[in-house]
């Protein structure tokens, strides 16, 4: 039987109105995502998104594609699609102005939430985790450098000041720092998988991607490192770099080089400038 106080009660607009239980699952967040959606509503998915948990590292992959080449306005120059212009909360701006703030505010929420861990989120997401497949891979390609060495890369943007005047240096530091590190490891990796006793760890990728690995050795100037005997190669990694070295500078050598021999072929390089020639010229003599 209905009481009075039910009989009394004036309906409601949230009546008839469903809440779910739980968080909603990041892949439901991303069907949302790839749907039409206004700049402004963008904006705030990517900032709520960042504090939902994803499948493994498949969030913290999402972003370091959305951040790719934050930097580079022309990016996103020549597509159909990009051309015109939107009204948000705040302005009237490109299409192509937009997406670049989209990447920009992505770089930033990976400096805030994975370059820059807290301990809530080293709880959350191991540090080992940028060492396992498929986020080593994809860290890597985050940090090339575009342009060769000395280039422009995602930490040295041709823009930076979508990141704002007063917090686009920090941010910028904070992934530095994590991409050095994150670069010294993958290289401890990459020398333990080839070791002098015969015990290989179990660590593939490193194997996979020495080119990638010594590449940003040279590109965030980690050499060195091997240069002042802080971190010796081992015989096969020290061979590793004299191919690419080869590889570089259109050398076919006349017979086999290793550690052993192969300072006269080192020396012009040396005197040109090669800093990877040098760090190997210095390094062949620690080699046991």
């Amino acid at each position: 039987m209905k009481n009075e106080a039910d009989e009394k009660r004036e309906p409601h607009a949230l009546d008839s109105i469903e809440i779910s239980e739980g968080v909603e699952s990041w892949e439901n967040m991303l069907k949302r995502w790839k749907r039409p959606m206004l700049y402004d509503d963008r904006l705030e998915w990517l900032h709520k998104s960042q504090k939902r948990d994803g499948n493994g590292p498949e969030r913290f992959l999402f972003f370091l594609e959305l951040a790719d080449r934050h930097g580079e306005h022309r990016v996103f120059d020549g597509l159909p699609q990009n051309t015109g212009f939107r009204f948000t909360l705040e302005s009237y701006a490109s299409i192509v102005d937009l997406k670049s703030n989209l990447s920009a505010n992505a770089f930033a929420i990976l400096c805030n939430n994975f370059f820059a861990q807290t301990e809530e989120q080293k709880a959350q997401y191991p540090l080992m985790l940028p060492y396992e497949e498929p986020l080593f891979s994809k860290l890597l390609w985050f940090f090339r450098p575009f342009g060769g060495y000395g280039g422009y890369d995602n930490l040295r943007p041709y823009n930076p000041e979508r990141l704002g005047k007063n917090k686009g240096r920090h941010y910028l530091d904070v992934a530095r720092k994590f991409a050095e590190r994150f670069t010294m490891n993958a290289w401890s990796m990459l020398n333990a998988r080839w070791n002098c006793t015969g015990q290989t760890p179990d660590f593939k990728p490193a194997e996979l991607y020495w080119r990638e690995i010594i590449i940003l050795m040279r590109h965030f100037d980690l050499l060195k490192h091997i240069e002042h005997g802080q971190h010796v190669p081992t015989s096969e990694v020290f061979k590793k770099m004299l191919d690419l070295v080869f590889e570089e500078n259109n050398i076919v050598p006349e017979k086999a080089y290793n550690f052993s021999n192969c300072g006269p072929i080192l020396e012009p390089l040396i005197s040109a400038g090669n800093l990877l020639a040098r760090a190997l010229y210095t390094a062949r003599l620690n080699i046991k």
